[in-house]
């Protein structure tokens, strides 16, 4: 900051404090740096200098005793600031005999401002889910840089660079899924500039907390009066509205949840009213930066996010990655763990990694060692997370603490879409169900700090899932045992919420498909809990192979966030009366099916409605369509025919639902670029290295994927030419 605008600052805070404009002007003929006029019988006068010196002060005193002396006849009462760059002890007893109050810059800002007060206050509690899944409290371990991406520049922007914008006065939007590092990232940018700005903190504010806050007083008051700082509310309101101050606002999808509906325009409104407090505080900026952190599905489309958030199109969106690169990963590991490798299974979001560097070298090494694919390196990491515990705390029971997530697990998906907080006296109960007596004063205090849940917020003993990879595993967990033993309790239960992506692999996983488990889809329904149907659905599609029969069940009433259909057959399907989050169609082929009643936020593989399938019904709703990531976008790409006929192969094999593709699938979509002879010696690589199987099927072969190589066929789809593949230069030599 230069000179000028530092001076600048100390007028704007001046000017904040006292509601008074403060302005270089002169009294008496003596030139003032700031002259506040309270009211008409009093002025505050102050002189900012960069001296620390005697000399300095006594020429500034004698200014001070002239405007005193020349105001005295006018009944006008002076108060005198002496503001310096440097350190001013050895000054402050010679201004007080003078009634000159002396400050230094840092000593000003803090009695008129509270920045390091509040940076102090803020650095102690949790920035949204940036949390120890251990502890609940700040996530402490090594922060690994991941590049936040602009797709429409094709621009990587770093944490120092994020904090410069932000710095600079740039509005920016940090997107990304649950788990990725939005929350790190903003407790990372946040200590960079408050280090930088000298007078002036960033407020850095967790929206979660101020659900139905509808203007920037409300927010900014409760997030200082959290933190145990009310007595700067009055001073922090001024500056804001002022124009001084930067905002870090993370959770714009959380400080209004959405409710299901079948009216997308309800939705929007919905969404646009609950960001009412965001939109202001954004209108109050004046110049000054703002980085706001959500999920990236929460709004129907950028145009929509942007209008709600009271942002213009020059806003800068970013994109957090879904998870570290297999370098970051081993990176993260080797930081916090001392681990050289990463468990090939897993997900690399950070939020599992940080789980991951909780557990013992040797555990880990075992885990990848005995799991032989994604489910069972999820249920075996379950079951070791729950063994570490009981040796910290023998208290308690491993098996115990075990159904006691997988009962919050299930307690999880009984909430409305505006609540998934878990409070203290559920947990118990949750232990009591598991264990038939209510835990005493160690374990009450160890469910507290139950591994996968975090703290809604500091002042609240509430919990929630604070990842939704880790939530859907649990609840597929306890789908698979509901299943196993056609448990009638969960069958009259009341389910609101689905079992999600990851967990829809499980039932699939532990071969729960077929006519045991329809069967009791049917018993579900019949008692009242008709989203075990619609998670079932999930779980078959997760195992057909290009064609599925679903006349055996019914859809009604439910909740679906993903459900690929993309190329397959589709029999019998009926659905009713059921919210999608995301559908996918591209390929799709439906016989005896129809969807009536339903609403749906993103159907993808089709440009517009009247483009849908016949099965969809007139009285459906739908919020947004994309035609993007089909098979024939493969064609656009800059590679030669071979090359892209790779990729579809790779795309159909292990990156759309279903145990495996029929050979002749393979070309479907795919034939205006189609290599025959690429694709006869990628098949046989990948036959030859076991990356897939072939089997009989009842009209011709079929090829199954081996799930342990989905991770690299994700980086030869990612990386095209630069991924130096064995099997990328198999095909470049044909």
């Amino acid at each position: 900051m230069n000179w000028q605008d530092f001076e600048e600052s100390v007028r704007q805070i001046a000017s904040s404090h006292w509601n008074a404009p403060a302005k270089a002007e002169e009294i008496a003929g003596i030139r003032c740096d700031a002259v506040i006029r309270v009211s008409s019988d009093e002025i505050v006068v102050i002189e900012i200098t960069k001296e620390d010196n005697l000399a300095k002060l006594r020429l500034d005193l004698a200014k001070f005793a002239s405007i005193r002396t020349a105001l005295v006849p006018e009944g006008v009462v002076v108060r005198s600031f002496f503001i310096s760059a440097r350190k001013v002890s050895s000054l402050r007893e010679t201004g007080k005999a003078q009634k000159v109050e002396v400050l230094s810059v840092k000593e000003f800002r803090e009695k008129f401002v509270g920045k390091e007060s509040y940076e102090f206050a803020r650095k102690s509690v949790e920035f949204g889910s940036a949390l120890d899944p251990y502890t609940n409290k700040s996530d402490t371990g090594a922060f690994i840089e991941t590049g936040y991406l602009d797709k429409s520049s094709g621009t990587t922007y770093n944490v120092d660079e994020i904090s410069d914008l932000l710095s600079n006065g740039r509005r920016i939007i940090l997107l990304g899924e649950f788990g990725t590092g939005k929350s790190r990232c903003a407790r990372e940018v946040f200590e960079r500039v408050s280090r930088r700005n000298i007078l002036f903190p960033t407020l850095a504010i967790n929206l979660r907390e101020h659900w139905g806050h509808q203007s920037f007083d409300l927010i900014v008051r409760s997030h200082l009066s959290s933190l145990g700082l009310s007595g700067l509310e009055d001073s922090a309101v001024r500056l804001v509205r002022s124009g001084a101050l930067a905002f870090i606002l993370d959770g714009i999808d959380e400080i209004g949840s959405q409710s299901w509906s079948g009216e997308p325009e309800r939705l929007r409104e919905i969404r646009r009213r609950s960001l009412q407090g965001v939109r202001d505080i954004v209108s109050k900026l004046d110049g000054k930066g703002v980085l706001l952190c959500g999920r990236a599905h929460y709004f129907s489309d950028d145009e929509e996010m942007l209008s709600c958030l009271g942002l213009d199109i020059d806003t800068i969106l970013l994109n957090c990655p879904d998870e570290f690169t297999e370098d970051q990963a081993i990176d993260y590991l080797r930081l916090n763990t001392g681990l050289t490798e990463f468990p090939e299974w897993s997900p690399r979001k950070p939020l599992i990694c940080q789980l991951f560097s909780k557990l013992e070298p040797e555990t880990m090494r075992k885990l990848i060692e005995d799991s032989t694919g994604e489910v069972q390196f999820f249920e075996n990491t379950f079951q070791a997370i729950c063994e570490r515990e009981t040796r910290i705390h023998p208290s308690i029971d491993a098996e115990v603490l075990r159904k006691v997530l997988l009962e919050i697990a299930k307690a999880s998906r009984r909430k409305n879409e505006f609540n998934e907080e878990i409070s203290p006296l559920e947990i118990n109960e949750a232990f009591h169900q598991v264990s038939g007596f209510m835990p005493l004063d160690e374990a009450s205090s160890i469910l507290q700090r139950l591994p996968y849940l975090g703290r809604v917020s500091s002042g609240s003993g509430n919990r929630r899932f604070v990842d939704d990879y880790a939530k859907s595993g649990l609840r597929g967990v306890a789908l698979v045992e509901a299943f196993r033993t056609s448990d009638k309790a969960v069958a009259e239960d009341l389910y609101r919420k689905p079992v999600g992506p990851f967990g829809a692999k499980f039932l699939f996983a532990h071969a729960l498909i077929g006519s045991e488990a329809e069967k009791y889809c049917r018993l579900c329904n019949s008692r009242g809990n008709m989203q075990i149907a619609a998670d079932y659905l999930c779980s078959a599609i997760e195992a057909a192979s290009g064609s599925i029969d679903f006349s055996q069940v019914t859809i009604r009433n439910a909740s679906i966030d993903r459900l690929e259909l993309s190329d397959l057959k589709i029999s019998g399907l009926h659905v009713s009366g059921t919210f999608f989050e995301v559908l996918h169609l591209d390929g799709a082929f439906f016989i005896d099916s129809n969807f009536s009643n339903c609403a749906f936020q993103q159907i993808i593989g089709v440009s517009d409605k009247v483009r849908l399938p016949s099965a969809f019904s007139d009285d459906c709703d739908f919020d947004g369509f994309s035609s993007a990531d089909n098979v024939a976008r493969i064609s656009e790409l800059p590679l030669s025919n071979g090359h892209k006929t790779l990729v579809a192969i790779i795309r159909k094999l292990f990156f759309q639902p279903g145990s495996g593709r029929k050979e002749e699938a393979l070309l479907r979509g795919a034939s205006s670029y189609w290599d025959r002879a690429a694709a006869t010696e990628a098949v046989r690589y990948m036959l030859t290295n076991d990356i897939i199987t072939e089997a009989p099927g009842d009209h011709g072969k079929l090829y199954i994927p081996n799930r342990k190589f989905t991770r690299r066929m994700g980086r030869i789809r990612s990386l095209l030419r630069n991924c130096d593949d064995e099997l990328w230069n198999v095909v470049s030599r044909v």
